[in-house]
């Protein structure tokens, strides 16, 4: 059995947790403003949003980054949900470019698609 962690120590880890999580929806924000200013790019070239060919690098170029202990297959998912979050947004403002982005009310009600990432582990 292993050794008993205090709660001291517990404390710790949970306030660098949080810590973590508020670096992490800052960054998530930013990417996700860079992908909006990527969209108006896009538009303005008659450009689709879904990019395929940009999305796999995006996926190969952060498993090459990988170094654990999250799974390449946890990192696809989460990328792939990312992208798949980006790209709504995108489509929505295209549909409507007088929406207003920012803080929304968060839905009580998660879900996920199923992602299948073994079309990405062929490396």
């Amino acid at each position: 059995m292993g050794a008993k962690m205090s709660v001291e120590a517990l404390a710790e880890i949970r306030k660098e947790i949080n810590e973590v999580d508020l670096e992490l929806v800052e960054l998530l924000n930013r990417r996700l403003r860079l992908a909006l200013n990527a969209s108006a790019a896009k538009l303005a070239e008659c450009n689709p949003v879904l990019d395929l060919a940009r999305e796999d690098d995006v996926i190969v170029r952060v498993c090459r980054a990988n170094e654990g202990p999250m799974t390449d297959d946890q990192l696809i998912a989460l990328y792939l949900q990312l992208m798949q979050q980006s790209r709504q947004l995108q489509e929505a403002l295209r549909a409507n470019p007088d929406t207003v982005t920012g803080k929304t009310p968060a839905t009580t009600e998660w879900f996920i698609p199923p992602i299948d990432t073994r079309e990405y582990l062929t490396d």
